[in-house]
């Protein structure tokens, strides 16, 4: 909640309050944690200089306000030279970056559960993207750094949800044109499966099999995994149009549907890997396909 004074205006010292907290840095500006002096609670407050102001941000943003793949925005506001973007915090979230190089270790020790998560990651991304497609915005810097995977508390919910940011590069889609995003989904994608993300999308057109089929043995990957791999990889590449992006949604959706029929607690035995923080039992049993392994917590570390 936000209070605003009765001029209708929301200034630092006055109305809110600067945290000591920086939950993250972009290109034009940083985030950091406000607290609201009505409410007594606290917000995420992103500053750009008008001057590298993408106009296009705060459209975007409005027209996505109840879309559950993206924080919420509360108020913008143009003050001194700058523009004020407050919105929800992400608690507890953590970007995809931080989940591939600090939290992924042990879940790379349980094939079916790593299979399962690139796919959910996959789905998620496309869920998010075409969200944003469908109301003819591109968001054009899809990257590790711009999706968080955050827990969920709430029984009713999922266990992990997936939440893209930054639209400081956004631009209306053009003739339905999503090439942009998929690439920068597909390389989110093979950097989760088997940490290669792609010098860049030169290497993405030209390397991605080989480059593909050396990770896939390199990680033992079955064969079914691996072939599975190599086709969706074309399958995605193959994605140009907003059509396109909807079946190919559709294709990974069925294929978690069915993974989630056998198997309905895979998704908490995954989120127990990346976030042993919230499962505070010193064991716990993690299922990876028919096998039952006991994972001891005291014996690893997983995650900073």
């Amino acid at each position: 909640m936000i209070g605003k004074s009765l001029a209708g205006t929301y200034k630092e010292g006055k109305d809110y309050d600067v945290m000591d907290e920086i939950l993250g840095k972009g290109l034009n500006g940083q985030i950091v944690v406000v607290r609201d002096r009505v409410s007594n609670t606290d917000h995420a407050l992103k500053t750009v200089m008008l001057t590298l102001f993408n106009t296009n941000e705060i459209r975007a943003w409005v027209s996505l306000e109840g879309c559950s793949h993206f924080p919420n925005l509360y108020m913008f506001n143009k003050i001194d030279g700058k523009i004020e973007l407050h919105h929800e915090i992400l608690k507890n979230a953590v970007t995809l970056a931080d989940v591939i190089n600090d939290r992924m270790g042990k879940l790379r020790e349980y094939p079916s559960l790593l299979h399962y998560f690139s796919l959910y990651v996959l789905e998620g991304l496309l869920e998010a993207s075409s969200t944003m497609h469908s109301k003819n915005w591109l968001h054009d810097d899809i990257h590790e750094e711009n999706v968080m995977l955050q827990p969920q508390q709430d029984p009713s919910d999922s266990v992990l949800r997936l939440r893209m940011i930054d639209f400081g590069r956004v631009k209306s889609l053009k003739d339905d044109r999503v090439v942009n995003d998929i690439q920068g989904i597909i390389r989110i994608f093979t950097s989760v499966y088997v940490t290669e993300k792609f010098n860049d999308v030169f290497d993405l057109q030209k390397n991605w099999e080989t480059k593909l089929n050396k990770h896939s043995d390199d990680f033992k990957l079955s064969f079914e995994y691996k072939q599975e791999l190599l086709s969706l990889v074309k399958l995605v590449l193959d994605v140009k149009l907003t059509k396109d992006e909807e079946d190919l949604k559709k294709t990974v959706s069925e294929k978690l549907k069915d993974i989630r029929e056998e198997a309905p607690e895979i998704l908490e035995n995954i989120a127990k890997l990346i976030f042993p923080e919230n499962f505070p039992d010193e064991n716990m049993d993690v299922t990876d396909g028919s096998s039952l392994l006991e994972i001891d917590y005291d014996i690893f570390t997983v995650g900073k």
